[in-house]
């Protein structure tokens, strides 16, 4: 099958602008992912979907998903140091700084309000 030009620029910017945009991938064990500089490791450790903002220092801020009881690794640009997450908890926002390359869980806590927590060493 010969590929059109138009079909080797439309892969190619499939590509470009996937690259420069959060990419997620999703782990069957909730601690199974690691994540390295440029990335943030997020776990939903609640029984229900729970919908969130993230954005880094050099991206901007979108909206993800996040199935109950999965894992995924969000990427932002290889320079990023940290991402900031927020998460709608008790008709409000709460926003959390996450370090790059560490892995979280999102969980209720004490009060009842959806929390970030840093995941235990492995």
């Amino acid at each position: 099958m010969k590929w059109s030009n138009f079909g080797l620029l439309f892969w190619f910017l499939v590509f470009f602008v996937s690259s420069i945009t959060f990419s997620k991938t999703q782990a069957d064990e909730l601690y199974s992912l690691s994540a390295e500089s440029g990335h943030v490791s997020i776990g939903n450790n609640t029984d229900r979907d729970v919908t969130f903002y993230l954005e880094s220092e050099n991206t901007t801020r979108s909206e993800h998903r996040l199935s109950a009881k999965t894992t995924m690794t969000f990427t932002g640009s290889e320079d990023d140091s940290w991402f900031r997450i927020y998460v709608y908890s008790q008709n409000d926002f709460v926003e959390y700084k996450l370090d790059a390359g560490e892995r979280y869980y999102l969980d209720w806590n004490r009060d009842s309000i959806l929390d970030v927590f840093e995941m235990p060493p492995r």
